[in-house]
């Protein structure tokens, strides 16, 4: 799993604000906004999106990689799914609720049922 912070950038090229997340162990990853439509899904707001260097995806846990439009990104808790597993988005919780706050983390007990 990654673990970093994500903070807004101001990217100079397009002057659109961007996301860079920074990983524990060193590299960046650049997630761009595609100009494409949204995608709802269940409680997640997908925008296509395009992404430098490899970043897990939400749902199988593999890398997102490869050239053009391979995967898509959460405008609201920036969760990241391959193009096919996004049909699948739903079954993950969006941390962020439609007032912008996040919500309370989740606690699972193995011993409930």
């Amino acid at each position: 799993m990654l673990k970093g912070s994500l903070s807004p950038y101001l990217d100079t090229h397009n002057e659109e604000e961007s996301s860079y997340v920074t990983l524990s162990n060193g590299p960046y990853a650049y997630v761009a906004d595609s100009m494409s439509t949204e995608h709802n899904s269940y409680n997640h707001v997908l925008v296509d999106a395009y992404f430098v260097t490899p970043i897990l995806c939400k749902h199988c846990e593999d890398y997102i990689w490869g050239t053009g439009k391979v995967g898509v990104k959460c405008k609201e808790c920036h969760a990241c799914f391959h193009i096919v597993c996004s049909d699948y988005s739903g079954q993950h919780l969006c941390q962020w609720t439609t007032k912008g706050h996040a919500l309370p983390g989740q606690v699972h007990d193995k011993d409930k049922v």
